[in-house]
């Protein structure tokens, strides 16, 4: 595709112009821009601006994110301490039975964390795909690309499992400071 002499109408141009007092260069770019452009609109805007405001933008929404990430946290917390707190209230008649019969807290505690640990670790192995996809994704629109490890996925799923434990942990200590004719009396 060809095209004439003089129909080429410019979009954009970036210029470099020094720290200090623009007003003098914007009024040359502007009367040259009107010489080659005619009445064609001068819109100008300093690219530190509008980067500063984009990162802005990417402030925000880490933010949102992290109060987001926050508030899941703290919900999945209280639903897993809820369940923990739930069977061991189902079963206190089964602990207490063991504890009298010289089962250790280890044993208890391994028979109420069992099945919690095994769903975390089942949510693990599906989020963590999940979250590398959509991050990859993310982190793809970016001039500078970084690519996350695979540690940050172990140290996050080590901390999901001991933070479920360390919940679990408290249920069993409710069953340990128990009277066992109480535990035994419970309906």
């Amino acid at each position: 595709m060809f095209r004439e002499k003089n129909t080429y109408k410019p979009a954009v141009f970036y210029v470099h112009i020094k720290p200090g007092n623009p007003e003098t260069v914007l009024k040359a770019i502007r009367s040259a821009w009107q010489q080659v452009a005619g009445d064609a609109l001068f819109d100008y805007s300093f690219l530190d601006e509008t980067l500063n405001d984009r990162y802005q933008e990417e402030s925000r929404l880490s933010t949102i994110i992290t109060y987001a990430a926050i508030v899941c946290i703290v919900l999945a917390s209280l639903g897993l301490g809820s369940l923990a707190y739930l069977s061991s209230e189902n079963r206190t008649k089964e602990l207490v039975i063991r504890k009298l019969f010289g089962g250790s807290s280890t044993d208890i505690l391994y028979l109420l964390a069992k099945d919690f640990l095994q769903l975390v670790l089942l949510s693990f192995i599906i989020a963590a795909p999940l979250s590398w996809y959509f991050i990859h994704g993310w982190l793809q629109g970016y001039a500078f690309r970084i690519h996350i490890s695979v540690w940050v996925y172990m140290v996050t799923g080590v901390c999901a499992l001991i933070f479920t434990f360390l919940i679990l942990s408290t249920t069993l200590l409710k069953v340990d400071f128990m009277a066992p004719v109480k535990g035994l009396k419970m309906e």
